[in-house]
């Protein structure tokens, strides 16, 4: 298969083409000494073979040498006349030996001239390069997130459209009668209560009169009607402490489930009520400490087992 002159070109471009990452190219006094055919020859295998890798400095590098030849044949243009014509005598000799330090002058500023205007032309170059790569990045990432923002405004459209399913009814229902029994029994709490039952605790024989030890569990069971029961403490208040901690904890996980302090009052027997809402059917234990400053001994215990 033989590809045409068009399809060469683009093949080799292709090939040699670059990110904007130009970290590894050639600086502009590199490919400026190259142009003038100042480097030794290491420098030069080097410098060659990453023109023939790299096609921008490849570019880069033919103007730098149309450069130096631009400015190689003006000053050749200008000096030639000067190197090769004999002084002539007599004064237009001596007149026009004036003029030639001037004409050297002017070609060697020509030439500088011409090296820094190289110089710039290949940094801007390489500046517009990549400022012409970040604003296509930054159109992409644009183009990105708006793509992102509106497929999020398609889900939520499509889940605001979408129907309620069986299971999701079913859940709204559970919700709904749940809430309804709630507010049932804060409407019964709110209104006095006749025959709340009472359950009266004794605490383990080890703790009577010093505290420690486990007590014994008595078991409660609350009837289905009542929403409140109250529990009679006999003797957490037997020992005088300025202030009692009342802690009910869960007898599985040792977790406090509910605390607070009591003044002392002279009563020895305390009372606690509880909602069957606030409480679930299990296993619990009642400690009763007694608080003097930053002293905490504990009075009694209580272990108890509610059902419901």
């Amino acid at each position: 298969m033989q590809l045409s002159d068009e399809a060469l070109k683009n093949l080799w471009q292709t090939e040699t083409a670059r990110g904007t990452n130009r970290r590894e190219c050639l600086s502009s006094e590199t490919l400026l000494r190259a142009g003038a055919h100042e480097l030794r020859a290491p420098e030069a295998e080097r410098i060659a073979a990453h023109l023939a890798a790299c096609a921008d400095c490849a570019e880069e590098y033919r103007i730098a040498l149309a450069v130096h030849d631009w400015a190689a044949e003006t000053a050749t243009r200008h000096t030639a006349p000067a190197v090769h014509l004999k002084a002539p005598p007599s004064w237009w000799g001596r007149l026009l030996a004036l003029f030639n330090p001037l004409t050297a002058t002017l070609t060697a500023v020509l030439l500088l001239v011409s090296l820094v205007l190289g110089a710039a032309w290949l940094s801007f170059r390489r500046q517009n390069q990549t400022l012409t790569a970040q604003v296509q990045q930054q159109r992409e990432e644009l183009t990105e997130a708006a793509a992102l923002k509106a497929q999020l405004a398609e889900l939520q459209r499509q889940q605001a459209e979408r129907p309620a399913t069986t299971e999701q009814a079913g859940g709204q229902a559970t919700l709904q009668a749940e809430l309804a029994r709630l507010k049932q029994e804060l409407a019964q709490g709110a209104q006095p209560q006749l025959d709340v039952p009472q359950f009266d605790l004794d605490p383990a024989p080890a703790t009577r009169g010093a505290g420690g030890g486990n007590a014994t569990s008595a078991t409660l069971t609350v009837p289905a009607a009542a929403t409140v029961f109250t529990l009679n403490l006999p003797g957490a208040g037997s020992q005088p402490f300025p202030q009692y901690l009342i802690e009910l904890q869960n007898a599985q996980t040792s977790q406090v489930v509910w605390s607070t302090r009591r003044n002392r009052d002279g009563e020895t027997t305390f009372t606690l009520t509880l909602a069957k809402r606030g409480l679930a059917a299990g296993r619990y234990r009642i400690r009763v400490y007694g608080v003097q400053g930053r002293q905490k001994t504990r009075v009694q215990e209580y272990a108890v087992q509610v059902k419901y």
